[in-house]
């Protein structure tokens, strides 16, 4: 993941990533399951919510948000800007803060 990336999951600005087929089968978590994971210097929930189109994952506006830019023009990535735009379908990755979490629900 890219440094800014992780200063802004840090900053709690970023709370999703977007990846490719072959990203997700490194990642290695099965759809609709939750691990731990380390980002940076700390542990976050991470979980896959499946290959899926960017309206699936709530619409545009809300992704953005969530990526923790205002404009498609400042993701890092063609093949993301692609996908915020409607074009094709990625694996969508929730990444909450696990700190004071319930450790029977996460």
């Amino acid at each position: 993941m890219q440094p800014q990336n992780v200063e802004k999951i840090e900053q709690g600005l970023k709370t999703t990533t977007v990846r490719s087929t072959s990203e997700s089968e490194r990642i290695n978590i099965p759809v609709g399951q939750s691990e731990i994971r380390r980002i940076g210097n700390k542990e976050y929930m991470v979980t896959n919510r499946g290959l899926i189109t960017v309206d699936e994952a709530g619409g545009k506006e809300a992704m953005l948000q969530s990526e923790g830019v205002t404009s498609a023009e400042e993701l890092s990535y063609q093949m993301v800007r692609d996908w915020i735009n409607g074009r094709g379908k990625l694996y969508v990755y929730d990444i909450s803060d696990i700190q004071g979490a319930d450790p029977f629900t996460c």
